[in-house]
């Protein structure tokens, strides 16, 4: 993956070390090779392993075996949301300090709003499944 020549002037901390903005999206998208892998490889065993999640019954897979697959998929899951948090962080390091005190100000505003905005967002998922559980077990 490659971003414009200016990303690659650009230095950032990553894992507690520095690295150039091109070398660490490379890291986290493509990953290191199957000891470490980046989201593209996560997704795919990820999808690999639920195709063969759903097909446990029908090769008479036992119970274990069957939690073995969830085990790994959650794992993968896992080590997914950790990369995309160092998307996040690599964000918020590239776009840097508000450089005077009204940027400042707007930027402090600005996060709060969005907080607000996720947390009324949230909620609302939350009540939207409530509601489709309760129509589920109505139907039942």
């Amino acid at each position: 993956m490659s971003v414009s020549s200016s990303g690659s002037q650009i230095s950032i901390n990553y894992n507690g070390q520095e690295c150039d903005l091109e070398q660490m999206l490379d890291l986290v998208i493509t990953g290191k090779g199957p000891e470490e892998p980046g989201i593209q490889s996560l997704i795919n065993q990820i999808q690999y392993t639920l195709r063969n999640l759903v097909q446990c019954e029908d090769r008479g897979d036992t119970y274990q075996e069957t939690v073995s697959l969830v085990d790994e998929i959650t794992d993968m899951v896992d080590d997914i949301s950790i990369l995309f948090e160092d998307l996040k962080t690599v964000a918020v390091q590239v776009l840097g300090k508000p450089e005077t005190p009204e940027l400042k100000e707007w930027y402090a505003q600005h996060k709060l709003k969005r907080k607000e905005q996720k947390a009324k967002e949230k909620l609302e998922n939350k009540a939207s499944k409530v509601k489709v559980s309760k129509l589920d077990a109505v139907k039942e």
